[in-house]
């Protein structure tokens, strides 16, 4: 089950599709990772909320409380030009006796086919990121990277 799919609003006629973006996971510090989807087709399209997620750990897919941070409907409504990014924050629990989670699986709103990056670091090298089963707090997209 991917946590968050349905408690999502209705999406937008013009919403980004999954086959038109590309998504990047990146650890940013302890306990702190960002969600990155870029358009990658040739109009623009939107994103509003939240992505959906089931983390990926070296054992197969691993369902993780999540908390997020806000409501779908206050979200902002985001266009992406082609090129153009947005992204979410996730921040967690994140011990070095906490399982090694190696990527996502993330649902753009209003999609239903995910994207499965692995988590980098800030340099775009594959890393794990130790996330413990206390739960993930997610922003809903903003604007740039």
């Amino acid at each position: 089950m991917l946590f968050g799919a349905d408690s999502l609003p209705s999406p937008a006629a013009d919403h980004c599709r999954t086959k038109n973006l590309k998504a990047v996971a990146r650890s940013t510090g302890q306990g702190r990772a960002s969600v990155v989807i870029t358009n990658k087709g040739a109009g623009s399209c939107t994103v509003s909320g939240f992505p959906s997620l089931l983390f990926v750990s070296e054992a197969g897919r691993t369902e993780l409380p999540v908390d997020w941070d806000g409501s779908a409907a206050d979200a902002a409504k985001l266009t992406l030009a082609p090129g153009d990014s947005a992204s979410a924050t996730l921040t967690f629990t994140g011990l070095d006796e906490c399982d090694p989670i190696t990527g996502l699986d993330i649902v753009p709103p209003g999609e239903s086919r995910p994207l499965t990056p692995a988590f980098t670091d800030t340099g775009g090298k594959k890393r794990a990121v130790r996330i413990c089963d206390t739960g993930v707090r997610v922003k809903a997209f903003s604007s740039g990277r």
